[in-house]
């Protein structure tokens, strides 16, 4: 039997939708779901799941450690169903299929022609990025896909868009999005490549100060506090450092939503380009006036970041949250409403259930190394009138150590 408990309080927090993307609104508190029809009684029950061996693989051809996003294309009776993954260390994505809680990796997905920028044909212009001693230049090499979405009968992909996290270099590699078209759910072989979220990111007045910086301490600035004997831990808890960076996307209608790692204070932001000007053919840049289609403003807490979306339906869209770097905070899902960007009230499931007051509180992992696994992806599975179930899967866990949860919808 699943044990529920309810996420507590509700926020609306978004600003208009702004073109040129100006500064938010003040977020109004407000109650979700408080005039709601009682629901019927739950009927989906959450299950294991298992990876067929030789599983996901990295660009070594070993087993992935590093999952960072997935969707599948929406699920039918009787029907194996079709989904992507990504290892964010990789320059390929990899198919796979599901089917009663075994997941069979497939084919890689190449996402980069090869490992030159001269190789690359994508629509739009490579940016021009100013480096210096705190973010280098780097190498063109793997696209660092950090998150999948599926929807208009394709797979979409997005690299970080940022510094290298822990040698901090600016990989221009990094900087793409990729549409793979897909034909009843399984990826085809026409891939397309496109510059153009650059151009949504820096068209935000909020976050466009942020494109290009140092997200956080490197490996070489926390030697050096060891060196020195102070608490690394508490460094990272009082981080100041906290360049852009790209961890989640959805795709609704013709919007792109991008959830963004960081920036993050107080707040973490959602911001929205059109799919047809991202992809559309030609170098041209999308004009700043034109290329933020909505900005959403989201009150996860203090220094909490978005590190993927799935979206449910074009009602809902789920939110993995996370320390916006490396702070010791808790991992959680947040359901909220894409169109106005408030916090929902929901109930969240799983196969052993809750005994935490807050269910929306992923469940405390250790890695392979004895750290604390990241959550990194959350991937929508099916879904019915009153619930979803998803996929939360782990970075440095082998192929992503798949758990799944049963959101109860508003």
């Amino acid at each position: 039997m699943r044990a529920f408990s309810s996420l507590a309080l509700v926020f609306v927090a978004a600003c208009s939708p702004s073109p040129a993307g100006d500064a938010p609104l003040e977020p109004q508190a407000v109650v979700a779901g408080a005039t709601d029809k009682p629901k019927p009684a739950p009927d989906m029950e959450a299950i294991s799941y298992t990876v067929t061996s030789p599983g996901f693989v990295n660009n070594k051809g070993k087993v992935a450690e590093d999952i960072s996003g997935g969707a599948c294309a929406p699920a039918q009776p009787d029907v194996v169903q079709q989904c992507v993954f990504l290892d964010d260390q990789g320059m390929f994505a990899q198919a796979a299929t599901i089917t009663n809680g075994v997941i069979k990796p497939g084919e890689k997905l190449p996402l980069l022609a090869g490992a030159a920028l001269d190789k690359v044909e994508a629509v739009g212009a490579a940016p021009t990025i100013a480096t210096d001693k705190e973010c280098k230049a780097g190498k063109f090499e793997e696209f660092d896909g950090e998150a999948v979405a599926f929807a208009n009968d394709a797979y979409y992909f997005a690299g970080s868009h940022g510094c290298s996290r822990n040698t901090p270099k600016i990989k221009l590699s990094s900087f793409l999005i990729a549409r793979v078209n897909a034909i009843d759910g399984k990826p085809g072989a026409t891939t397309e490549l496109s510059w153009r979220l650059s151009d949504v990111l820096r068209a935000s007045s909020v976050v466009k100060d942020q494109y290009g910086q140092k997200l956080q301490l490197s490996n070489a600035d926390e030697a050096a506090l060891k060196s020195a004997g102070k608490d690394v831990q508490a460094a990272r808890n009082n981080e100041t450092l906290n360049g852009l960076n790209v961890e989640g996307i959805a795709v609704i209608g013709d919007q792109f939503i991008v959830g963004l790692r960081a920036p993050s204070d107080d707040s973490a932001y959602l911001l929205a380009g059109s799919v047809a000007a991202l992809f559309a053919s030609g170098p041209d840049a999308i004009a700043p006036a034109q290329a933020v289609r909505s900005f959403r403003e989201i009150k996860l807490g203090d220094r909490v970041g978005i590190r993927d979306l799935a979206p449910i339906g074009e009602k809902y869209l789920l939110i993995l949250a996370g320390p916006a770097q490396e702070q010791d905070q808790r991992y959680f899902l947040q359901l909220v409403d894409p169109a106005s960007g408030a916090l929902l009230t929901t109930k969240v499931g799983s196969d052993k259930g809750y005994s935490s007051e807050d269910a929306a509180k992923l469940d405390t992992i250790k890695d392979l190394e004895g750290d604390v696994a990241k959550a990194e992806a959350v991937v929508l599975l099916e879904q019915t009138d009153h619930q979803a179930r998803v996929l939360v899967m782990y970075d440095g866990l082998e192929n992503g150590g798949p758990i799944e949860k049963i959101i109860d919808l508003p």
